[in-house]
């Protein structure tokens, strides 16, 4: 195939190829790339033809012939909605296009290569399978294949966990495959993964997936039929044979009792490796701090003026070389060393290192704005192997991340304000003290947080403003979440919890209810309630989309904010208890996004 030959953007060989020879990076910002994510960018814009002398004009400035085919080979590269709709039909810079078609002539040979090898790959993968499913007997093909390589072991069904040591450990087997994995630990937040198969068409086959793809792709859809289509994993069906599997970046066919042995071990793994994350941040308490771009956690955002006065307040209350109670400093501009020469509270000792980290937009044309802020990022600097290793941090030894928060915005944040801000009278003391400073004080005119809001435990929603709270978050989270599969009683659930606040409102907005509901016309209170009781005899286990959780949740928003509801303490809980399973997934999915 001749690489200056024009071929469709849309075909599906050439943007596995191009997504392959790029390292499966996108190819502006070198981030990682999700080939769901994928789309193929023009490097010299197609719309350039429509103006035949400014595309002459701008090929010969790229030293390209007028030949040059505006869609091959030569101008693609692999990129993502975003970066795609912010460069759009945009000429980039001269340097960075060409620095873009070098690139695309580079790999042009190797994404041919992977185009023609494309199609044989998939045709011998659906052989195999259907060699497997025209054998009469059960497990004929797998007889076959092993009377001719001598190979008759599966694995044996079992599971193992340990979480004594450094590294938590895992494994789990179902006769034809086996999952070995490394849990998220104190050491570790991030945990990984090892696939091996002993199937017919994938024997012998072992593939690794890292923390970031294991909640990318294994968490979407847990506990879900594969039939579905719900399962991060499951590509689609193979016809009534068996599924398209996706791990990590290997694509192959399990047919249906393989795929459901896969369900269940990855099922069974996740709950494993939630539980084991949400113990160790929990203890650590870092579950409600963002990650930074270096593996810290994000404190806070302050502009550089702050920065520049805490600079100044450290330099004074150097460690080494004063002596009072704010002296635990070792001077450095670019970062806070906490540190401790005979303190009477924090005895001697580092305590813990505050990091600098800017938010920078990734894309090339955004470097020329100025950024004025920063943040404080907490980075552990000594090693935590286990939950008995967490006594260690107290107040004269490491401290903590909430330890570091709090001390920040409630101590010495205050005291570099007031220091810099009080007045002092004519006989040189101050007319306003600290204590009477800080009683009016407001940390937040000053720094700005990016902390995880994870729903509380039941017990700590103690009125209808919390729960009003918590359906704000749940609404928000579910408008633009994926479509989720719930049983029976918990989509019956939802709408008694509406019933509930309806019940307990003195006004309703009956036409904006039934309005959202979309599925009742009801114009009076009565009526309104019979439709909804109804509606729930009629629910089964399904799927069920964002657009209505959305507008049943923004029915219990508007009348709990609107309608004058009054509900005591247990119909609150019991409203919470309805919603929990959503709760869960927000908690969940919060949790784990923050731990990509």
């Amino acid at each position: 195939m001749n690489k200056n030959k024009a071929i469709s953007k849309n075909n599906p060989k050439l943007r596995y190829a191009l997504w392959k020879t790029h390292d499966f990076r996108e190819h502006y910002t070198g981030e990682p790339l999700d080939f769901r994510s994928l789309e193929v960018d023009h490097i010299i814009p197609e719309s350039l033809s429509k103006n035949p002398q400014k595309l002459k004009d701008y090929l010969n400035l790229m030293d390209l012939d007028e030949n040059f085919e505006l869609n091959g080979i030569l101008n693609y590269v692999p990129t993502n909605r975003f970066v795609n709709n912010r460069k759009n039909d945009e000429l980039l810079p001269s340097g960075v296009a060409a620095l873009a078609l070098n690139a695309a002539r580079k790999k042009a040979d190797k994404v041919l290569k992977i185009m023609e090898l494309f199609d044989k790959d998939i045709k011998v993968n659906k052989v195999i399978t259907q060699l497997k499913t025209s054998i009469n007997h059960e497990d004929g093909a797998e007889y076959v294949y092993d009377m001719l390589s001598d190979d008759y072991e599966e694995f044996k069904e079992e599971k193992y966990i340990n979480k004594d040591g450094v590294n938590r450990s895992y494994k789990y087997s179902i006769k034809r495959i086996e999952l070995q994995a490394f849990l998220p630990s104190y050491r570790d937040f991030k945990g990984s993964c090892l696939f091996t198969f002993r199937t017919l068409s994938i024997r012998g086959c072992m593939i690794s997936m890292d923390s970031e793809q294991i909640i990318n792709q294994l968490f979407k859809g847990i506990n879900t039929n594969p039939e579905h289509g719900l399962r991060g994993f499951i590509s689609h069906p193979n016809g009534d044979k068996g599924f398209y599997i996706q791990l990590a970046n290997n694509r192959f066919i399990l047919n249906s009792e393989e795929t459901n042995e896969l369900c269940s071990i990855v099922d069974d793994f996740v709950e494993e490796y939630f539980n084991s994350l949400v113990e160790v941040e929990k203890k650590l308490n870092t579950i409600n701090f963002v990650k930074s771009k270096n593996d810290g956690f994000k404190l806070i955002r302050i502009d550089n003026e702050l920065w520049r006065k805490i600079i100044s307040f450290t330099a004074k209350n150097d460690a080494f070389n004063s002596s009072g109670e704010w002296s635990v400093f070792e001077p450095n501009e670019y970062m806070l060393k906490i540190y401790t020469n005979n303190h009477e509270k924090y005895g001697s000792g580092h305590h813990a290192i505050i990091h600098l980290e800017r938010d920078y937009d990734k894309l090339f044309n955004n470097y020329l704005e100025a950024d004025n802020k920063i943040w404080l990022v907490w980075k552990p600097y000594f090693k935590i192997n286990k939950s008995e290793d967490i006594e260690s941090l107290n107040d004269k030894g490491y401290w903590s991340i909430k330890k570091v928060f709090e001390w920040l915005t409630s101590e010495m944040i205050p005291r570099v304000i007031y220091e810099d801000m009080v007045q002092y009278n004519i006989w040189g003391k101050p007319k306003v003290s600290f204590e009477g400073f800080v009683n009016s004080f407001d940390v937040s005119r000053f720094v700005d947080y990016n902390n995880v809001f994870l729903i509380q435990e039941k017990e700590e929603i103690d009125s209808s403003r919390k729960l009003l709270n918590i359906i704000d978050y749940l609404q928000s989270f579910f408008s633009t979440y994926e479509t989720i599969f719930l049983r029976k009683e918990e989509i019956e659930n939802i709408y008694k919890g509406l019933l509930l606040i309806i019940n307990n409102s003195k006004k309703i907005g009956i036409s904006y209810i039934s309005g959202n509901l979309g599925f009742t016309n009801a114009r009076t209170m009565e009526k309104l309630i019979e439709e909804i009781n109804n509606y729930i005899q009629k629910i089964d286990d399904s799927k069920i989309g964002s657009y209505t959780i959305d507008t049943t949740l923004s029915c219990l928003q508007v009348c709990l904010r609107d309608f004058e509801c009054k509900i005591s303490l247990e119909e609150i809980h019991n409203v919470y208890f309805y919603l929990e399973p959503l709760i869960n997934i927000y908690n969940r999915d919060k949790i784990l996004k923050k731990n990509i």
